[in-house]
This record gives structure tokens, sequence and C-alpha cells, in this order.
């Protein structure tokens, strides 16, 4: 894995076993993010999730949400309490699965496939691609290749470079210690580095690319234009809605078309 530098992005874990925080402090102290933990198992919730947020967000640190799993739960379950807990809370970096208990009795394949379920579950429901926490000695005895895919956010402590984890041979992030290294905070604080690259092109919506501009005609004659993403042409549905004499609205959920003098 690669070695932590000082162009290496500054940022902090925080959750209910942190007291007040001056967040204006941390920034100007170089903090330039925040994971905030929001969630364990399937229906706890951070008592400080909110506050932290606030805090955070008023000092205009890049946000980003984890949540600490318990194997012997649905991981899909897991994810709901975690996404229902942040639903109002826009985030600038991914949902990281805090994975590093195996509850004393799960092997590998168990944990591995746990995890796996996991990060998948929240890409289906969000588009995004989160990001897996845990540390160098528990990947190498509990995770498997199968999470390689994911970025990883390792912890190791007192090392400027962490060990052989068996399954990644890179870090986006990395949790190098608990005791605060200096910064403005009285107490032990988790601090950790972030790869400068991931830190500044990470994107909760990665929108696909807009591959050219299309036409469209109507008995021959060009009435609007569109676009084509991923082979496919997109329109304005409004634009072709209108021709046909129907009132386009939306219901919070659908795309509601409306003929005139309907009822």
């Amino acid at each position: 894995m690669q070695t932590r530098t000082d162009k290496h992005i500054k940022g902090i874990d925080v959750s209910r076993h942190q007291g007040a925080i001056d967040w204006m402090a941390m920034r100007a102290a170089g903090v330039q993010f925040v994971y905030i933990k929001a969630t364990e198992g399937v229906t706890y919730i951070d008592m400080k999730l909110k506050e932290h947020y606030s805090g955070a967000r008023r000092a205009g640190l890049r946000i980003g949400f984890y949540h600490y799993a318990r194997p012997y739960n649905d991981p899909r379950k897991e994810v709901e309490n975690l996404l229902k807990a942040t639903k109002d809370l826009p985030h600038d970096l991914p949902f990281a699965l805090d994975i590093e208990t195996n509850e004393g009795k799960y092997n590998r394949e168990q944990i591995t496939f746990f995890s796996k379920k996991w990060l998948e579950e929240i890409e289906r429901l969000t588009g995004e691609t989160p990001i897996v926490y845990t540390y160098t000695h528990f990947a190498k005895s509990y995770l498997g290749p199968e999470l390689r895919p994911w970025p990883v956010w390792i912890a190791h402590y007192g090392v400027k470079t962490p060990g052989d984890n068996g399954v990644w041979g890179n870090w986006a992030a990395f949790q190098y210690t608990s005791d605060n290294d200096g910064l403005p905070y009285n107490g032990r604080l988790d601090v950790n580095v972030m790869e400068p690259d991931f830190f500044a092109n990470w994107n909760a919506k990665q929108l696909p690319a807009v591959e050219g501009a299309c036409g469209v005609l109507l008995n021959g004659e060009r009435i609007g234009g569109g676009y084509i993403i991923e082979a496919r042409a997109h329109v304005p549905i409004r634009l072709i809605a209108e021709l046909f004499g129907a009132e386009v609205g939306w219901d919070g959920a659908n795309v509601v078309l409306t003929t005139k003098g309907a009822k």
C-alpha cells in the first residue's frame, strides 16, 4: 500500500463518543473532511449525528457517513437504517461500511458475503459506489478478494505505510491514529488522510456523459432537440406531450400526463 505523505488530505471521523467540537478550529488546523457515524445495525442511530453534521457543514467540511455493521443482521435492513437516517442530509463523500467485528463466531466467507451484499444494496438503491472501512488485521483474517472492486479506507495505527491486508493493494483513505495528532480537540480523536484524486473526484451522483445531440421531427419538421446518452435518445417529455394536447405534472414519484378535458 502507498505511504502517507503531506500531500494527502487530512480528515477526522466522529461519533457520539466525541464531545463538543470546534469545527471552525478544525478547519483552520487543516481538516478538510469528516466521516460521521450515522447508524449501527438495523435500528440504532447515533445520537450526535445531526449535531456533528450541522457543525461540519457550517465549517465547510466535506462530509461522509459511516455505518457500523453487525453481521448477524440482514445487510439489506442495515442499509435501510442508514439511508433512512441520512435521507435529509446531503453528503460529499461515499457511504462507508464499517466492518470490523466477526461477532466472535463468523468466518471469512460469511463476513465477506455480508459485506458484499451490503455494498451491492447501497449501489442498487443510490447509484453510488460505497467505501469499505476496516483495519489491516481484520481484512487479512476475515475479508475476501470479492470485496476488491470497492475502495478501502484502511486503519493501521503507528505506521506511515499500512501493512499487507490480503485484499487491497492501495487505499483511498487511511486512518493512522486514534490519538488526535495535535488537532484542536481535548480528547481522543481518529485522524485520517485521503488520496487527493479520490477527495476531488468522488461525486455522489455521477452522471453519464453526453455523447451527442439529436433532433426531434414531427411529420418531417424539426420541433426540438435532445441528447444521446449511453446510446439512447433523451428528449424533454413536456415537448412531446404538449404537442398532443397533454399537460405534464409531477406527483412526487411519477410523471403525470393529463389530456385536456380529462377528469
